[in-house]
């Protein structure tokens, strides 16, 4: 009967005279109000499914296990204290990334110069640098909660492994021509007063198709942004934070185009073909992308994140303060507005050096 043994604790997978594998695993139980060894074994017809079951098992390896063993207790232990968006990103890289090339790697083991030579064939191979940083902030992660379980004293990464910086795009925009054409296409597939709404609000896609006619108020002219979509379940579930439950002002163009649109008895507010709501990937390929080819600007980058970052564009340019536009797009902090936004103030420097030679007045001959 052929054994492969585990780290301690992790049990071990035997392979039957029968072809099938059995699945092993020992520990301690009280009994009876004593404490007693316990064995629990089950059977499978594959060596993988048997070793999937002791995985599924959960609990931290031992200090000898590999990075693979602790790929998986770290993913059962992260699931409960992150976001699901956060962990579905984060197990997508472990998936993609961190187990094909450190699986069977004893933890200990596991040395910055590793970690280095895997980012660079990582690079060689014509992966991104976004791609590239992800995957290394992630096993950076895991390997810092790997110290904080004391299976190893320090993690490899620390003072050694440097991670790209990813080049950040500047995002596409449109100027009034674009958003005219776009507003007029959009009027052609039934959708003018939704696409006015968003140039306007700048709101996430989430956000956008999760919203009901009940939050738009036209007494106050405004419309709140309470809910959104979740991308895994395409479910309504409120916005994540308090600085993204906003009531935004609308402008009167907008407010007009929505008294006129507004139906009787209310409901989804950008309804699909059934009335339901939209998954942002059904949007694009039936909406979305068909409605900038009607207003010819196919080609031109422009995606369902275009209407919101056209209206931080134009607000910013138009000198709109920073903080403002921030609280309109829901960000919590000015600082990642500024981040993702900074390069439209370009000209301010200038604009700065006009409003100081205006307060001192005309210069006076020597």
């Amino acid at each position: 009967m052929a054994r492969k043994r585990t780290p301690r604790g992790r049990g071990q997978v035997e392979k039957l005279p029968s072809g099938k594998f059995r699945a092993v695993v020992s520990g301690t139980a009280v009994v009876a109000g004593e404490k007693a060894r316990v064995r629990q074994t089950k059977t499978f017809v594959t060596r993988k499914e048997a070793w999937d079951w002791l995985d599924s098992r959960g609990g931290a390896p031992a200090a000898g296990g590999t990075v693979g063993d602790w790929l998986t207790a770290w993913l059962a232990i992260h699931k409960g204290v992150v976001t699901a968006k956060s962990f579905e990103g984060d197990e997508q890289k472990v998936r993609q990334f961190l187990r094909p090339a450190f699986g069977p790697v004893r933890l200990r083991d596991l040395d910055g110069v590793a970690v280095a030579a895997w980012l660079a064939r990582l690079k060689a191979s014509g992966a991104s640098d976004s791609a590239r940083q992800g995957a290394g902030a992630c096993l950076r992660k895991c390997l810092n909660a790997a110290v904080a379980h004391k299976l190893i004293p320090a993690n490899p990464m620390t003072g050694f492994v440097k991670l790209p910086t990813p080049c950040r795009a500047e995002k596409a925009v449109m100027g009034p021509a674009e958003m005219s054409a776009t507003v007029l296409a959009a009027e052609a597939f039934g959708v003018g007063y939704a696409v006015r709404l968003w140039f306007d609000a700048g709101l996430r896609p989430g956000e956008m198709f999760a919203l009901d006619w009940s939050d738009i108020d036209l007494v106050k002219g405004t419309v709140s942004v309470r809910r959104a979509l979740d991308r895994t379940t395409n479910a309504v579930k409120p916005v994540k934070t308090a600085n993204g439950r906003r009531a935004l002002p609308l402008s009167a163009p907008t407010l007009a185009a929505l008294a006129e649109a507004r139906p009787i008895g209310g409901g989804v507010f950008l309804p699909n073909a059934s009335g339901g709501r939209w998954w942002a990937s059904n949007f694009a390929g039936s909406v979305g992308i068909p409605l900038f080819a009607a207003a010819g600007l196919a080609g031109r980058g422009f995606d369902r994140y275009t209407f919101r970052h056209t209206m931080a564009s134009l607000l910013l340019s138009a000198g709109v303060s920073i903080l403002v536009v921030s609280r309109r797009l829901g960000h919590g902090d000015a600082a990642l507005t500024l981040r993702t936004y900074g390069h439209l103030l370009a000209g301010d420097a200038e604009k700065a050096a006009d409003a100081m030679g205006a307060a001192f007045g005309p210069s006076a001959p020597r």
